[in-house]
């Protein structure tokens, strides 16, 4: 499974540096997405794989390298530069691949920890009690010592 990517690009076609239409199509998967911010517009775009469209920008462009049938889409156009701050949803905990505290603590076992916890990974760790309790008392019955 291939994951999906977010490109950005500040000049629709041309071909040349930071251009939309500079990104190698063999680089390109379905559903791949583009931002593009000029001075006066930010487009959005989605790459479809199989498209073969006839490139008309700005609705369609049309990768300069390997293009096959692949085609940005346009999505939207944003009429102004855009302001993050106008933007909905900042807030949102939408994205749960990102690091948050929650998210972070979650991952560590403190020593102000009363919860019965059993490791059953390497490497995860282990409380006193659980040490205390499956420890070897008697070491008569170790070999190789």
């Amino acid at each position: 499974m291939s994951c999906n990517k977010i490109y950005f690009a500040t000049t629709l076609t041309g071909g040349g540096t930071n251009a939309l239409d500079q990104i190698d199509g063999s680089d390109l998967v379905d559903l791949d997405a583009a931002i593009v911010v000029t001075l006066d517009k930010t487009y959005i775009y989605s790459l479809d794989d199989d498209s073969g469209a006839t490139e008309s920008s700005p609705d369609v462009i049309q990768p300069d390298l390997n293009a096959g049938t692949k085609r940005w889409i346009l999505s939207e156009i944003y009429e102004g530069a855009l302001d993050h701050g106008s933007l909905a949803g900042l807030l949102d905990d939408d994205h749960s691949q990102y690091h948050n505290n929650t998210r972070g603590d979650a991952r560590y076992l403190y020593k102000e920890n009363v919860d019965a916890f059993t490791p059953d990974a390497d490497y995860e760790p282990a409380t006193k009690k659980y040490v205390d309790d499956n420890a070897v008392a008697d070491h008569g019955s170790l070999t190789g010592l």
